[in-house]
């Protein structure tokens, strides 16, 4: 999954937030980090997963990216 991808904008910045608000796309990613990278930081990343339950959660992709050190390659 590309980066460009997660930041093309659809209905503005809604598309590029409203995905990662989903647990099941988390956990996914999550997943997919602690496998292939192996400077993910799990830690942040449970922090952000716990809270992806709230009504009020909302993160970008960059900041989700820069919080966890996901590997989004472009």
């Amino acid at each position: 999954m590309s980066e460009k991808r997660l930041n093309e904008k659809k209905d503005g910045e809604f598309f590029n937030t409203d995905w990662l608000r989903n647990r099941n796309t988390l956990e996914y990613i999550g997943t997919w980090e602690k496998m292939y990278n192996p400077d993910f930081n799990y830690g942040e990343f449970t922090t952000i997963r716990n809270q992806s339950v709230l009504n009020s959660f909302n993160i970008g992709v960059q900041e989700f990216a820069e919080g966890t050190n996901a590997n989004l390659r472009k």
